[in-house]
């Protein structure tokens, strides 16, 4: 199994960002057979706070794949 991580984080005052970014591999050669997956997510958020009160507002869009076979099967997911 071969992958990678990617994560990096952004802080701006009240303001915050994120993205994340992953891909698995899998390769079989005898009997011949793989599967792959991979996603990114995106994300910003605002935190304010005020005097007794703390306002957050945040927003996240991500999505994932995933893909297998010797026919070329898979799946997709969206989230947000």
């Amino acid at each position: 199994m071969a992958g990678g991580r990617i994560h990096a984080t952004l802080n701006v005052g009240l303001l915050n960002a994120f993205f994340d970014a992953f891909l698995d591999l899998l390769i079989n050669f005898q009997p011949f057979h793989f599967s792959a997956q991979g996603g990114a997510s995106v994300g910003i958020g605002f935190t304010l706070d005020l005097w007794i009160v703390t306002i957050h507002v945040s927003a996240e869009i991500g999505a994932m794949l995933y893909v297998e076979g010797l026919s070329l099967s898979g799946r997709a997911h969206v989230n947000f």
